[in-house]
């Protein structure tokens, strides 16, 4: 199952969905009722635990950045989750947000509106599609401030073997904070891209994902 980051929605991943369906993966995706700001971490987590939950099999939930967190928490309540993937991901541990994460200050590429609680990014192709084709970024829309806000109330890689693909040219979560999130889990790849590698490196990615759900 894949699980799309901040901004984004199960778009982000039409690339990478059906060259892992070639391999012979049923693929799932979710859309995050956060993104349009229509929800909250916990919205967010229910949609994954319902998503997840509906499959009669075991499950290997790969989340991208912000995704990281829901599936963090969806998983902490399942139990037919085999495996987490945190593609350039928050990794975080139960009590913490996103916003405590980054320090507490909203990076400065946010733009909050604070009556709507909403949160739109400033330059999308400088943050995450710099090694991208040039259509993605005008697809990138609203997120809810309240997910960003929310901590984490409970944290399933404590208890779910995990691999974290650390993403080397990222300009949205910066390599040396991908590097202290990826100690929590149990293995780490790398990728020589932006922050968008279902883009960037669509195949490269699938390469990952199908080695670490085939062992998983």
């Amino acid at each position: 199952m894949l699980v799309h980051g901040a901004w984004h929605g199960a778009w982000a991943w039409e690339a990478v969905a059906p060259l892992l369906t070639e391999q012979g993966f049923t693929v799932h995706t979710v859309d995050l009722p956060s993104s349009g700001d229509l929800g909250d971490l916990r919205a967010d987590a229910a949609v994954v635990r319902a998503a997840a939950s509906a499959i009669d099999e075991p499950v290997t939930l790969v989340g991208h950045s912000y995704g990281g967190m829901a599936i963090t928490e969806a998983s902490a309540s399942l139990d037919n989750v085999d495996h987490l993937v945190y593609v350039a991901a928050f990794l975080l541990p139960e009590g913490l947000s996103v916003l405590q994460a980054v320090g507490g200050t909203p990076p400065p590429w946010w733009v909050i509106d604070a009556d709507r609680r909403t949160v739109e990014v400033a330059d999308p192709v400088a943050v995450f599609y710099h090694d991208c084709p040039p259509e993605v970024a005008g697809r990138v829309g609203k997120q809810s401030l309240d997910s960003f806000e929310q901590p984490l109330s409970g944290a399933g890689w404590t208890k779910i073997p995990s691999t974290y693909v650390l993403c080397e040219h990222d300009a949205a979560i910066p390599p040396f904070a991908q590097e202290e999130m990826a100690k929590a889990a149990g293995a780490t790849v790398r990728m020589p891209t932006g922050h968008s590698p279902f883009f960037a490196d669509p195949a490269g990615l699938t390469r990952h994902l199908a080695a670490i759900a085939a062992t998983a």
